[in-house]
C-alpha cells in the first residue's frame, strides 16, 4: 500500500541583497548611476523584485535616453518606446550615436524623430556624436525648426569626424527651435550658420564652435555679440578638418 505523505510547503527566501544596509544600498546606487545612467535602470531591474519594482516607480531613472543600437530591429525599438513611457514626464537627457542611425540612415533618423519630437517640451539635453553623418543632423535639426524647446539647457552638436571628408565644405542654416530655447545655456555647434540675435539665445553662457563656424574676423579674444550680449566664444578649430573657404563665406 502507497502512503501519501503531504508536501511540505517551503518558506518563501528573500534574497540576500535585500539585508544590505540602507546606507550601502544608496551607495550602490550612486556609483551605478554615475557610471553609467543610461543602463542603470535595466540593471537594478534585473537585480531582484523589490529593485525592479522601486526603478518603475522612479520615472527620473529612465530620463537618460542613449541612441546607440540600431532602431531598425523591432526589439531596439521596443526597448526605447518602453524607456520613454517610464521617464513619465521627466527632464530627457539625449543621446544620438552614429550607431543608433546606421543603414538606412534616412528611415532610422525618421524613426528616432518620430520617437522623441513629440517629447521636446522635455528635452534638457540633446547631443549628437561627432560620426553622425551630416545629412542625418540637417534631416533631424529641419524638423525642429518650428519647436520649442522650454527645459533644454544643453545642445552639443559635435561634427569633425574625418569619416565624412565630403561633408566638410558643407554648412547649412541652422534654423531650429524657433519656437523658443529660453534656458538654453550651453551652444555646442559646428559648420552651420546661425543668427546670433535669435531670442533662443538670451540664457546663454557657454558656447563652443568648431570648424570655422564663424569668420575669422570673430575669432580670439573679441567677444561675439549674442543677441546684444558679448559672448566669449571657445573656438576648437582642428586643421585636419577645417577650409580656410569658410572664412569667406
Amino acid at each position: 500500500m502507497k502512503i501519501i505523505r503531504p508536501e511540505r510547503t517551503r518558506k518563501p527566501q528573500q534574497a540576500d541583497i535585500l539585508f544590505i544596509p540602507g546606507e550601502l544600498t544608496y551607495d550602490i546606487f550612486l556609483l551605478c548611476y554615475g557610471h553609467s545612467p543610461h543602463n542603470f535602470p535595466s540593471i537594478i531591474s534585473q537585480t531582484c523584485h523589490s529593485w525592479r519594482e522601486f526603478a518603475l516607480t522612479c520615472p527620473v531613472l529612465w530620463s537618460s535616453i542613449v541612441f546607440d543600437k540600431n532602431v531598425k530591429h523591432p526589439q531596439v525599438l521596443d526597448m526605447y518606446k518602453t524607456q520613454l513611457a517610464r521617464s513619465g514626464e521627466a527632464p530627457l537627457t539625449i543621446r544620438i550615436r552614429e550607431s543608433a542611425v546606421r543603414q538606412p540612415s534616412i528611415k532610422n533618423t525618421r524613426t528616432i524623430s518620430d520617437l522623441i519630437l513629440p517629447q521636446v517640451s522635455r528635452w534638457k539635453s540633446l547631443e549628437i556624436d561627432f560620426d553622425v553623418p551630416h545629412k542625418v543632423v540637417r534631416m533631424f535639426f529641419d524638423k525642429l525648426r518650428h519647436a520649442r524647446a522650454p527645459q533644454l539647457e544643453m545642445l552639443n552638436i559635435f561634427q569633425d569626424s574625418s569619416r565624412w571628408k565630403e561633408e566638410q565644405k558643407i554648412r547649412w542654416r541652422f534654423k531650429a527651435f524657433e519656437g523658443g530655447t529660453p534656458k538654453l545655456k550651453r551652444l555646442n555647434l559646428a559648420r552651420a550658420k546661425v543668427d546670433w540675435q535669435s531670442n533662443n539665445f538670451n540664457a546663454l553662457n557657454q558656447l563652443t564652435i568648431r570648424d570655422g563656424s564663424l569668420k575669422n574676423s570673430e575669432f580670439g579674444t573679441k567677444p561675439l555679440a549674442v543677441n546684444h550680449r558679448p559672448v566669449h566664444p571657445l573656438f576648437d578649430r582642428n586643421p585636419r578638418y577645417y577650409d580656410p573657404s569658410w572664412d569667406r563665406d
